[in-house]
Parts: C-alpha cells; sequence; structure tokens
C-alpha cells in the first residue's frame, strides 16, 4: 500500500489533496525507499510547461517529496537538489522550468 500511495504522489496520478491525506495515514516507520527516478520529475516538471499542473501545485508536490523519509534518489544529488530547489521557491525564486527540462533531458543515467 505504501509503494502505491508513494507513486501516486510522485506520478501524481490522485489530486495532490487526496495523496496528502493518503500519506497522512502512513506510519512513518519505514524500512523502504521508494527511489524517485529523473524521468517521474521529467514527466512532472512537462506538465507545468504545458499547463496541465500549477506552479503552486508542483511547490507542494516538491514539498511532500523532500518531507519523506521513505522517498529517495538514489545516488542522483541533481534530483534531490532540484526537488529542495522547487520546495524553497523563497530561497531560490522563480524556477525556469524550460531549463530544468533541458537539464535533466541532456544528463545522463
Amino acid at each position: 500500500m505504501r509503494k502505491e500511495i508513494l507513486q501516486s504522489l510522485v506520478n501524481l496520478s490522485v489530486p495532490i489533496d487526496e495523496i496528502r491525506k493518503q500519506l497522512r495515514s502512513l506510519p512513518w516507520d519505514c524500512k523502504e525507499e521508494y527511489i524517485i527516478t529523473k524521468a517521474e520529475i521529467l514527466l512532472t516538471l512537462q506538465k507545468v510547461s504545458e499547463n496541465r499542473l500549477s506552479e503552486q501545485d508542483l511547490i507542494t508536490w516538491a514539498e511532500l517529496i523532500e518531507g519523506r523519509d521513505d522517498i529517495g534518489f538514489g545516488d542522483d544529488e541533481t534530483l534531490k537538489n532540484l526537488i529542495y530547489e522547487i520546495a524553497n521557491p523563497t530561497l531560490f525564486g522563480k524556477l525556469d522550468i524550460k531549463s530544468w527540462i533541458e537539464k535533466l533531458g541532456d544528463s545522463s543515467s
């Protein structure tokens, strides 16, 4: 059940408010990590680029991911830094979606 809820969050396959409620139902202790991929992040950035997702929902999405101990980034510090940047717009200013899409699309792995 945890994996399915985390996948729903990462892929935004369920409205963000519903995902938030589902996340609250999960116990905090967990030995397994859901590893978010570059492809999953790219899909979400593309939704914003195509106006299918608001920037505020993107920020909320990143905040929910950033606050989870059961979602990891593997060895990819770029993905971790991007989620941190999206989740903290007061520190980093407006996110350049197009630039991040290009950067992630051009990187290997």
